[in-house]
């Protein structure tokens, strides 16, 4: 999905191979909350230390986390494996890699710290 979103002008699309999708202009539908009551959530958290390694030839410290939740009741648990990568020479993050339940996986890199830039919403949005 990919999301343009300036002051309260909105621009969406559904990304999906061998399909291609129309800009949708107008207000985003707002994401669905967790339980208002945050007992009703229970899990687990582990975060562990990975091998040093390198990413586009810089050191990057790596961490791992694995987070499992459920919903008290009959939902299922849904596990959420993290990967962090953290250049090793100015502490700012290069990648994370998530993945849920074995069923999709998301990386994002990240880089041109201070860069500027520009957003401009579709055309077809105005």
């Amino acid at each position: 999905m990919e999301i343009v979103m300036i002051g309260s002008r909105t621009a969406t699309r559904m990304d999906i191979p061998g399909m291609s999708s129309k800009w949708q202009c107008g207000r985003m539908a707002v994401a669905p909350s967790l339980p208002p009551d945050p007992t009703n959530l229970q899990g687990t958290v582990n975060i562990s230390r990975s091998p040093d390694t390198q990413i586009a030839g810089m050191p990057v410290h790596t961490y791992t986390s694995t987070v499992t939740h459920t919903v008290v009741g009959p939902a299922p648990q849904h596990p959420v494996k993290a990967t962090l990568s953290i250049n090793a020479q100015t502490g700012f993050p290069m990648r994370s890699v998530t993945g849920v339940g074995g069923k999709f996986t998301m990386t994002t890199d990240y880089s041109d710290y201070g860069a500027k830039f520009v957003i401009t919403l579709p055309a077809v949005c105005g």
